[in-house]
């Protein structure tokens, strides 16, 4: 491959590694807001629920689920 050939393949593969890190992110935090309505309904509650509550109640409740999270 010369050097021209190279020069317009590299831009194509940093984007589709870029292409791809999106989505494994995308799946990751996919994964943590599934856990996390699993972890409301549990409670009988769920995410709207939360945000309606005032702010003291909504940041214990996220330090709780940050306790027990994986993260």
């Amino acid at each position: 491959m010369d050097n021209f050939a190279l020069s317009r393949e590299w831009p194509r593969r940093r984007v589709e590694s870029y292409v791809a890190a999106a989505a494994d992110l995308t799946e990751i935090v996919s994964s943590l807001v599934a856990d996390r309505d699993e972890w409301l309904a549990a409670r009988g509650l769920t995410i709207d629920q939360v945000r309606a509550l005032p702010r003291h109640d909504q940041d214990n409740l996220e330090a709780e689920w940050a306790s027990r999270s994986r993260i």
